[in-house]
């Protein structure tokens, strides 16, 4: 990834370990994401990471929500699990570079 400066590589890292605390500090944020981006109540994409296969399958089991009719099986396309530190931050960033850092500006983009 080319970044024109320092201080932007330095910015885009801020925001992506803010974003790792959200997800994988706070079970709480993680689940109103969750909600905000299956009801499509956002605007812009955003990659959810949930870090820890293990310990999200025992406390949760989103294959039995999609089997019971709670949640619909497209909606486990919302989020990907990791249990690497940097393959959850690749994801991350090749996510944020894809939608935000190599974007056309606004009036060139199709409507």
């Amino acid at each position: 990834m080319n970044l024109p400066c320092n201080f932007a590589a330095l910015v885009f890292k801020a925001y992506i370990v803010e974003a790792f605390f959200k997800i994988f500090m706070l079970g709480l944020e993680l689940f109103e994401l969750l909600t905000l981006v299956q009801t499509r109540k956002t605007k812009k994409h955003m990659p959810i990471v949930i870090y820890g296969t293990e310990y999200w399958n025992r406390v949760l089991n989103f294959d039995a929500l999609v089997e019971a009719g709670t949640i619909h099986e497209e909606d486990l396309k919302i989020f990907r699990f990791f249990d690497d530190v940097d393959d959850a931050f690749e994801y991350l960033k090749e996510e944020l570079t894809r939608h935000y850092v190599n974007r056309p500006p606004k009036e060139e983009m199709p409507l």
